[in-house]
């Protein structure tokens, strides 16, 4: 059986290294025989010293991290370039990226089924783009029909994808050049923090099957606050029990949240979104 390398990323805020601890101890709490591999990448190694020996730890250096957003300082930049790395690191080795803010359900193993030549995992397929009738969408079709990709109009004829996971093939690696150039191209033209989910969406729809993981992940980012609040206990029983004991427990009691609601946003917040377009 293949082994799946299991990446995260984690630097600055301590909130977000509380996510990733989380994230990479739910995918062990998950393991059992299943050849999976567990990575994180960071810049406070010493955070991860509850997983000592358990997972392989990635230093990043202020200057690697500056690198990796790029000359344009776009954060979700780095995504792509950690994904490259790690393929290139263990190039016999499928790999599953997640954000921090993902915890594991239940085992990654079907996950491992569904990637390989051909097939990938993102974690969910929201939306179409040249049809969602948002006032976001809306807006972001009207802009990118201005972005150029290669001398030629970008292609919106394609599904949006959460890509708070994703899943790839070694086969995969000139795609992911191909998803960092793509984003270097557009990102410049129309500062925006959704092109490198963009990129990756079309990119894999056209390469083959995409399927969803979010029978498998929670994707918490709508309510960190709330998952936050929930996953410190066991973080700290993580932290002040053995190690074997706080996985069990973490797989007994795998992170649950209420449906998520959308709230109305205040007069200031609709505000500060108007002087941040301008």
């Amino acid at each position: 059986m293949s082994r799946l390398h299991l990446v995260t990323q984690a630097y600055g805020r301590e909130d977000v290294l509380a996510q990733a601890l989380h994230a990479a101890s739910s995918a062990l709490a998950w393991r059992g025989d299943l050849p999976l591999d567990v990575g994180v990448y960071t810049d406070d190694p010493s955070y991860f010293a509850p997983l000592a020996g358990a997972i392989d730890v990635r230093v990043l250096s202020a200057a690697e991290i500056r690198a990796w957003r790029g000359p344009h300082d776009f954060v979700h930049r780095l995504k792509p370039l950690l994904v490259r790395d790690a393929i290139r690191r263990r190039p016999e080795e499928k790999v599953l990226y997640v954000d921090a803010d993902v915890a594991f359900l239940r085992s990654p193993a079907d996950l491992l089924d569904r990637i390989g030549p051909g097939r990938s995992v993102l974690h969910l397929r929201e939306y179409e783009i040249a049809t969602h009738p948002t006032p976001q969408l809306r807006r972001f079709r009207r802009r990118m029909r201005r972005v150029t990709w290669r001398g030629r109009p970008v292609d919106l004829d394609h599904a949006m994808w959460n890509a708070g996971a994703v899943g790839l093939d070694p086969s995969h690696l000139p795609l992911v050049d191909e998803w960092i150039a793509m984003v270097d191209e557009v990102y410049p033209q129309w500062p925006y923090w959704i092109h490198e989910q963009w990129a990756i969406s079309q990119l894999l729809e056209r390469a083959g099957t995409v399927s969803p993981a979010d029978d498998v992940v929670l994707h918490y980012w709508a309510q960190k606050d709330e998952a936050l609040a929930a996953l410190r206990p066991a973080l700290e029983r993580l932290r002040t029990r053995p190690l074997a004991e706080a996985l069990e427990h973490l797989r007994a009691h795998p992170l649950r949240l209420p449906p998520f609601v959308r709230r109305r946003s205040t007069l200031g917040e609709r505000l500060a979104r108007i002087f941040r377009r301008r």
